[in-house]
């Protein structure tokens, strides 16, 4: 009995799990360096303030700066984006979660939220700018 009722939560919270943020995907930092090398049409969308975005971490060369406080009055600004692939970066990954939503429920329809943010991409050595 004790193991029927593990198995049922396990497979309910894997379902709650997987709707959690299903407007956007996750996807690491050498996914993201895959699709710049790919040389298609996306939008690298850094959402730090802009003593961040020049600071010591950096910025990935041809990244457009929004800061997340101001990304929900800005949207406009990259409309041309919303049936194109965006990834979503800030420092450690956890403000590219909220624009990643934000852009999600205001109809952009590929939104990669990229985890580790400027953190994982400066560890992996790959490059920057500032």
């Amino acid at each position: 009995m004790i193991k029927k009722i593990f198995i049922i939560s396990f497979f309910l919270l894997t379902a709650l799990a997987a709707c959690g943020n299903s407007n956007y995907l996750n996807v690491n930092v050498h996914q993201l360096k895959k699709a710049i090398a790919s040389r298609q049409n996306i939008l690298i969308l850094d959402v730090r303030t802009t003593g961040e975005y020049t600071g010591e971490l950096g910025h990935i060369a041809g990244s457009k700066l929004i800061p997340l406080h101001l990304l929900s009055n800005s949207l406009e600004q990259i409309s041309g984006f919303k049936n194109l692939p965006v990834y979503v970066i800030c420092r450690s990954g956890n403000r590219s979660i909220s624009g990643s939503t934000i852009l999600a429920e205001n109809g952009f329809k590929k939104v990669y939220n990229v985890e580790g943010g400027m953190r994982a991409w400066n560890s992996a050595g790959y490059p920057i700018s500032r």
